[in-house]
């Protein structure tokens, strides 16, 4: 606990659960002011021992909560490799990029494949009807986890392992030159160190079907991209080549929903800095018209706490920094004191500190 006008530690208490939390929040009746993160056991404790004071929700946390459920859902949405097609009047979607990893897949594959895509959906309407994670995992004899994973689910992703092979290293060369024999590729790799064999080479080629049609029309990017920048970090900043730029850009002009995540988090930043409390609800029914699970769990965070986030926008000179930087102090010391570091130890040693 820090007082965020001396900036100094009051205490160091020993849980934060609701009735710890109370019981210490009872011997200070003069607080007019609380800024927190979005814990229910510290909205629930003040309440509870004071209806009158201001809760301020820390705007740090609620970024970064949104940038998690979002990088959250891109994983599953999307594959490491996001396709791009270029070619005029072109989009790139999520049924494409399922439908060409499925047609990769090999006839023993696609069986395994459909077989567990039978009991994913069998899964899916069971919890829907019951919303218990234990009991579903129970009555298909699963992790409860695995259900929580799957509940935010709308297809069951296509995992394909994929082996190792010498000429991974080699791949850029291999792209650079596909337009040249086979024969003066191998001929340039054993110039390069590949100690494998020719026919390695023409096997690796059909394999990952390099030509120089799909070369030249289709290009990946990375899915790192994307997340990066979820967490505000602009284009600029991913320090890119001009060739993995302008694929960025195409993709992201293609790709609609894509294009609407990205501004719903980039909104989001605006509106808690806005001072104006009006735009948080203006942003939710924004943020609900896309129907992402992930999305739609952190609005109803943000719907429970809304006096905490409203409040947010209007004191933007309260936050949880000082906070955090005493937290930092404090598992700093907890490191060093390894070994003969009891609660009571730690809370002295902190209170002096200050």
């Amino acid at each position: 606990m820090v007082n965020l006008v001396t900036r100094k530690v009051v205490d160091l208490i020993e849980g934060r659960t609701i009735e710890t939390v109370t019981e210490w929040l009872k011997k200070f009746s003069n607080l007019k002011i609380v800024s927190r993160d979005g814990s229910t056991a510290y909205r629930s404790a003040i309440e509870k021992t004071n209806p009158n004071i201001i809760q301020v929700s820390d705007r740090f946390h609620e970024k970064k909560a949104l940038s998690e459920a979002l990088e959250k859902c891109i994983k599953r949405l999307y594959n490491k490799k996001i396709l791009v097609v270029q070619c005029e009047d072109c989009t790139t979607t999520l049924e494409t990029n399922f439908d060409g990893e499925y047609n990769q897949l090999s006839t023993k594959e696609k069986e395994n494949y459909d077989r567990k895509n039978i009991e994913f959906k069998q899964i899916k309407e069971y919890y829907n009807k019951c919303n218990n994670y234990s009991k579903t995992a129970k009555k298909f004899n699963i992790d409860w986890r695995t259900v929580k994973e799957y509940s935010h689910m709308d297809r069951l992703p296509i995992i394909k392992r994929k082996g190792t092979s010498k000429l991974d290293k080699y791949k850029t060369i291999i792209i650079d030159n596909i337009d040249k024999k086979a024969i003066k590729i191998y001929e340039l790799l054993k110039n390069k160190g590949y100690n494998g064999t020719y026919r390695n080479l023409r096997s690796y080629i059909y394999k990952h079907n390099l030509k120089v049609s799909t070369i030249d029309k289709n290009k990946y990017v990375n899915r790192s991209y994307i997340i990066d920048i979820l967490h505000h970090k602009s284009i600029s900043d991913l320090k890119l080549n001009n060739e993995e730029e302008k694929l960025l850009k195409l993709l992201l002009k293609q790709d609609k929903k894509l294009s609407k995540i990205i501004e719903i988090s980039d909104n989001f930043s605006i509106v808690l800095f806005s001072k104006k409390t009006e735009k948080i609800e203006h942003w939710i029914e924004d943020a609900k018209t896309l129907n992402i699970s992930e999305l739609n769990t952190f609005i109803r965070t943000i719907e429970n706490d809304i006096i905490a986030t409203k409040n947010s926008i209007t004191y933007l000179n309260v936050s949880n920094g000082v906070t955090e930087g005493k937290n930092c102090k404090m598992k700093f010391i907890k490191r060093m004191m390894y070994g003969r570091c009891t609660p009571k130890l730690l809370r002295a040693k902190l209170l002096q500190l200050g």
